[in-house]
Formats: C-alpha cells, structure tokens, sequence
C-alpha cells in the first residue's frame, strides 16, 4: 500500500549541486538528497564530501548501523578475542559475513589503493563539520544476517559461504577503478540487480529489498527538512521506489527461530 507520491523537487538549478550519482526527492515537506555511492571509490567519498558542502542538510543518513558504525570509525576488525566472543554469543553468522563479505571488500579496495567505506567515513567527518545530525540508516546487520540464515536453506547457506571463501582464496580479484565507476552506471546496476535476484533471490530478497524498506523509512524520518543519504548506488532505485510505501519496521526486525534448514 502506498500513500499519494509527492512530485520530485526541483532539479540542480534550485540546488546549485548537480551529479549523475545524485537524486532529488520530496517527501511530504521533506527535500532528500540520495548520493549513490560504490563502497570502494575514492570518487564518491569525494563526490559525498562535495554534496554535503553544497547542500548543506539538516541531516545525513549513512548506510551504516549501529555496530558497523563502530566498527568503520574506529577501524575494527575481527581480532582472535572478538571472533571467539561472538561465535560463543552463538553470533557466528558475524563472523562469517565479516570474513567473507568483508575480506573480499578489502582485497578490492587494497588493490585499488583506497580505504573501504571511505565514502562513509567521509560522510560522517563532513557532516560534523557542517552541523548536521548524524542517522545510522540501517538495519542492525545482526537482524539482517539472522534473517538470511533463516531464510536459507542449511545445504544453500553452506554452497554460498564455500563459493564466497574459495573466490578470495583463489581467484585474483581483477577490478579496475573504471570497473568500480561503472557499477554505479544505471544500466550496469539494473543488469547486476537483475542477475543476482535470479540467481540467489532468498538472499536479494533480504539484502537488498528488505534492506531498500528499512533505508527509506529511517532516511524519511530523519529530522530536519532537508536530508542528505549516503548510500550504496545499488539501493537508490528501491529507496526511490518504497520512500512513500507503508512499511512495517517490526516485520523488518523480526528474528527468525534459530532452527537448521536441511531443504
């Protein structure tokens, strides 16, 4: 169910700041800025610093929670304690994302010779300085990481983490910064949106759709009335699409029973 969409705000001649990474939204008296963003690019932790320069917004919406929020600002990685904690808080679900997705950010962004989540760190320095409120906009990656073990199957859960693994143990990465430039590119975006819901739709279905809800919803309830988001360039459509959608937070952060999935 969705409510009335209030028409775009005005293009870059109201706002004096224009970029093909940048939308311009409405929301009831709300003016949104989303910065779409690759997690690897010294250019958008450049464009993001330039945006907030420019537009000054009340707010600026990172797509970081609580916990990775930490993690980012203070530089945090899993040391041998940490690791033990967590799999003993039966969190071994953190571990695993954090060995994998993580490492596999690092590899790209050491061989790229820039620092991952540079753009997010930007973000929030800049925002400092410009006095404006920082919004952890997403969803606590614990509840997301619970869902998709709930959502998978324990025989997919394993095929994917195994797939994951043995790419970054064995395969050289291979990405140029032009690469990078282009995942943030429509067109790119569509095709590798579309081929990873047809390959893995349990896990787009939670990564990426439930994710694009609770992003909208916490961007669009963020004070002030002008707001900026710093996000990655692969959830601007679906923030775009569900910012005036009814959307139930609690159904979003519901933990699934832990229970082992065989089928």
């Amino acid at each position: 169910m969705k409510d009335s969409p209030d028409l775009p705000a005005s293009d870059a001649a109201e706002t004096g700041y224009d970029s093909p990474n940048h939308s311009q939204l409405s929301y009831g008296k709300k003016t949104i800025h989303l910065i779409g963003t690759a997690h690897v690019s010294d250019s958008s932790a450049v464009e993001v610093v330039q945006a907030i320069e420019a537009l000054q917004p009340d707010a600026v919406c990172v797509e970081l929670c609580q916990s990775r929020y930490q993690a980012i600002k203070h530089n945090q990685t899993l040391d041998l304690r940490r690791l033990i904690k967590l799999i003993r808080d039966g969190r071994a679900e953190v571990v695993v994302a954090n060995l994998l997705m993580g490492g596999y950010q690092r590899r790209i962004a050491s061989q790229l010779g820039v620092q991952p989540g540079g753009e997010m760190i930007a973000a929030i320095r800049a925002a400092e300085r410009a006095g404006a409120r920082l919004v952890l906009a997403d969803r606590p990656i614990h509840i997301t990481l619970r869902r998709l073990t709930g959502a998978l199957p324990a025989w997919k859960l394993g095929l994917l983490g195994v797939g994951l693994g043995l790419s970054m143990a064995f395969k050289k990465v291979g990405v140029t910064s032009e690469q990078v430039e282009a995942i943030k590119e429509q067109r790119e975006l569509d095709q590798m949106m579309e081929q990873f819901r047809k390959e893995l739709p349990e896990v787009a279905e939670v990564l990426l759709e439930e994710r694009d809800k609770y992003l909208a919803m916490k961007i669009r309830d963020a004070p002030g009335k002008n707001i900026l988001a710093v996000v990655g360039a692969g959830h601007v459509a679906g923030i775009t699409e569900h910012l005036h959608s009814t959307i139930d937070r609690r159904s979003l952060e519901a933990l699934p029973k832990r229970r082992l999935r065989l089928f």
